[in-house]
């Protein structure tokens, strides 16, 4: 758990969501959700635990949510879909972290992922909460310690796609065996 990064991604959204699973809790910024480990949270706790001024506090929206769903449980096995990690791409001005369900792209942008330990995770499920959006469960060992929403399939496709146009084109000075025998310069 990155308390300073969890921080920073709920000052973002200016909302700071409790949730109470089962037998543990987790906090939202209210797109993505990370296991809190070690304290138990409650609302009037925030100011102090995340050293809020007054003025900051006047900004954000304050709640605890009781969450039954089994994804929400601390000592549940590992659920959902496998998901693999597919690597780093710049895109929109920022570094999206791509991962392949079954050979289609999903994307989570860095800044979500940064409270959670995603480079040194074991494993990566995709599941659904309640209301039925996707999250990417990022496991490291039994635990799941974080869950983070995909962005939305729209933009994940135009980035896809402007990927893709790019991969196609030949890059200036490369040899390859199609271009064999040829100068460098007319690739």
């Amino acid at each position: 758990m990155r308390l300073q990064a969890i921080k920073r991604r709920c000052l973002d959204t200016k909302k700071f969501f409790i949730i109470n699973g089962q037998h543990c809790q987790w906090m939202s910024d209210a797109i993505n959700y990370y296991r809190i480990v070690g304290i138990w949270m409650e609302d009037d706790w925030v100011q102090d635990v995340f050293a809020l001024t007054d003025k900051q506090m006047k900004k954000l929206i304050v709640q605890t949510e009781p969450r039954k769903e089994a994804i929400f449980a601390e000592d549940y096995p590992a659920i959902g879909e496998p998901v693999s990690w597919a690597g780093a791409v710049w895109a929109f001005e920022q570094v999206l972290y791509a991962f392949d369900y079954n050979g289609a792209m999903l994307y989570i942008p860095e800044a979500w992922a940064k409270p959670a330990n995603i480079e040194g995770a074991t494993d990566y499920r995709l599941v659904r909460d309640d209301e039925g959006n996707l999250l990417i469960a990022v496991y490291n060992g039994m635990f799941c310690d974080a869950m983070l929403s995909p962005i939305p399939a729209d933009i994940a496709k135009r980035i896809s796609r402007a990927l893709t146009e790019l991969g196609s084109r030949p890059v200036y000075g490369a040899k390859d065996d199609m271009n064999e025998g040829q100068d460098e310069r007319e690739v």
